[in-house]
């Protein structure tokens, strides 16, 4: 049986998706080579020493300090892989707060503001 034909606005959009998804797919490979990096990991231990402790910006464990054991790109290498460095967009957090990030995250909510308090970022600066 033969398809419908397209209607102009269907085929922009599929032309759009396509587009979009080889965006995503050339800035996540681009991600994923960051990440795995040997300067990656070495600026991953180097931004832990520095910052120690999860800046907890959920309010998970207001009363426990919890050590660093994820570093958090809180712009993501996939939207800006020229920010995988900077020191101002990295965020020191425990595996709970990072789960609950990244959770937001794949839901499209917004995160970035959750590293912002009073007096600038939560994050240490050198």
């Amino acid at each position: 049986m033969p398809s419908k034909a397209k209607t102009l606005s269907e085929i922009k959009r599929d032309q759009e998706c396509t587009s979009d998804r080889h965006a995503y797919s050339a800035n996540h490979s681009k991600a994923k080579e960051i990440r795995n990096s040997a300067r990656w990991q070495k600026y991953r231990k180097y931004f832990k020493r520095k910052n120690p402790i999860c800046c907890d910006p959920l309010n998970l464990h207001p009363n426990e300090v919890r050590m660093t054991q994820q570093v958090h790109h809180i712009i993501g290498i996939e939207k800006r892989p020229d920010l995988a460095f900077k020191y101002e967009n990295l965020a020191s957090l425990c595996t709970a707060c990072h789960s609950k990030i990244e959770a937001k995250e794949r839901k499209g909510e917004p995160t970035q503001g959750l590293f912002k308090g009073q007096g600038g970022m939560k994050i240490a600066r050198d």
